[in-house]
C-alpha cells in the first residue's frame, strides 16, 4: 500500500475491509489511510493520509515552533483533486445484510438526489475546512477550531444562507489562516478550482489580512471595517455570522472568568478595543442592512443585542475607533 500524498510505502497495515472501501490505521499517523476502489473489483488505491500541523496567529504557537512537514497540504490536494474520490466516498453507504445477518455497508446513496438539502459539494467543503484548520484551536481553549467554523455555518444557515454562502462560511478563515506551505495563494486556487468564484469572493470578503507577519491590530481592524462597505452580499451574511458567534463566545467566557478573558486578545485591543471593534462592525453592517441576503437585517439586530449584553456585563460601551 502506498501513501499517494507522501509517495512512500506504508507496509504492514491492518485493514478493516469493506466491499469498496478499506481503512488502515497506523500509530504515527494523525488519521487513517483511506483506500477506495474506482470500480467494483478494482485494486484499492490510497487517496490520502492526514497529518496535523499547527498554525499561528493569536490562536497558535509561533511559526518557528511549527513542524517542517508539508504533508498536510499534499493531503488536501489529493483529497480534492485525485479522481474526485472524496465526492464519491462522501456519497454515503447503502446497507445490506451479510450471510450471518450482520449489517454491512457499501458505497451508495443514503438520500435520493431530489430530497437532498445540501449537495456533496458541501460535504467536500466540510472535509477541506477540517483539514485546512486541523492544527488549530479556539482562543484560550483546547476546542478544535472546526467548532467555530461549524458554529458560523450553522448561524449562516439559520439566517438564510444558500449553499454557496454556507460553503464560504465553512471556509471563511481559510485564506487568513492558510497552512504555511500551502499559503494564501494556494488556498485561493483551491477554493476557486473546487468551489468557484462566488465562494471565493465571499471568503475574500471575510478575510482580515493574509500578510505574514500580520499588520498591527488597529491597522487591520480599521481597514476591515472600511472593507465592509464594499464586500459582496454573501460576505455580509457570513461575516456577521462570524461576529455573532464570536461575541456569544466572549460573553459566555466573560461570565465565567471575568476580565481575564481580554488577555486572549491582542494587547493592543484589550477590553475597550475588542468591544469597540464589534460596535464598529455593527454600525458598518447596519449601513448595508438592505444589501445582505436572507435575514441579514435580523442577524444585524441580533448581533447588536448580543453585543449590548456584553457591554452591560463588562461595564464598557463600545466606541469605534477606540480612544
Amino acid at each position: 500500500m502506498v501513501d499517494a500524498g507522501a509517495g512512500r510505502a506504508l507496509p504492514h497495515l491492518a485493514l478493516e475491509p469493506f466491499k469498496r472501501v478499506a481503512i488502515a490505521g497506523r500509530d504515527d499517523l494523525h488519521g487513517a489511510v483511506v483506500q477506495v476502489a474506482d470500480r467494483a473489483g478494482d485494486p484499492f488505491s490510497t487517496r490520502g493520509v492526514a497529518h496535523e500541523e499547527a498554525e499561528s496567529d493569536a490562536l497558535h504557537a509561533p511559526r518557528d515552533q511549527e513542524p517542517p512537514s508539508d504533508e498536510h497540504e499534499r493531503l488536501i490536494i489529493a483529497a480534492v483533486a485525485a479522481d474526485n474520490w472524496l465526492v464519491r466516498a462522501a456519497g454515503a453507504f447503502r446497507g445490506r445484510r451479510s450471510s450471518d445477518g450482520a449489517h454491512v455497508f457499501e458505497l451508495g446513496e443514503w438520500v435520493q438526489a431530489d430530497r437532498r438539502r445540501v449537495s456533496r459539494r458541501f460535504t467536500e467543503a466540510l472535509a477541506v475546512a477540517s483539514e485546512l484548520h486541523a492544527g488549530q484551536r479556539r482562543k484560550g481553549s483546547d476546542v478544535p477550531y472546526i467548532a467555530h467554523l461549524l458554529g458560523v455555518t450553522s448561524i449562516a444557515f439559520e439566517y438564510g444562507a444558500d449553499e454557496p454562502t454556507a460553503i464560504a462560511a465553512l471556509l471563511h478563515d481559510a485564506i487568513e489562516d492558510a497552512p504555511r506551505s500551502l499559503g494564501a495563494a494556494g488556498v485561493r486556487d483551491l477554493i476557486r478550482s473546487r468551489f468557484g468564484a462566488e465562494v471565493l469572493a465571499i471568503v475574500e470578503g471575510c478575510t482580515d489580512s493574509d500578510a505574514h507577519p500580520k499588520p498591527p491590530w488597529r491597522t487591520r481592524k480599521l481597514a476591515y471595517i472600511d472593507h465592509v462597505a464594499t464586500i459582496v452580499p454573501g460576505a455580509l451574511l457570513v461575516s456577521a455570522s462570524d461576529k455573532l458567534h464570536n461575541v456569544r463566545a466572549i460573553l459566555t467566557d466573560f461570565l465565567q472568568i471575568g476580565d481575564a478573558v481580554w488577555a486572549r486578545f491582542s494587547p493592543e485591543a484589550g477590553k475597550s478595543g475588542t468591544i469597540g471593534y464589534y460596535r464598529g462592525l455593527v454600525e458598518a453592517f447596519r449601513a448595508r442592512r438592505a444589501d445582505g441576503p436572507g435575514r441579514f437585517a435580523r442577524l444585524v439586530d441580533d448581533l447588536d443585542a448580543t453585543l449590548a449584553d456584553l457591554e452591560r456585563h463588562a461595564g464598557e460601551r463600545g466606541r469605534w475607533p477606540p480612544a
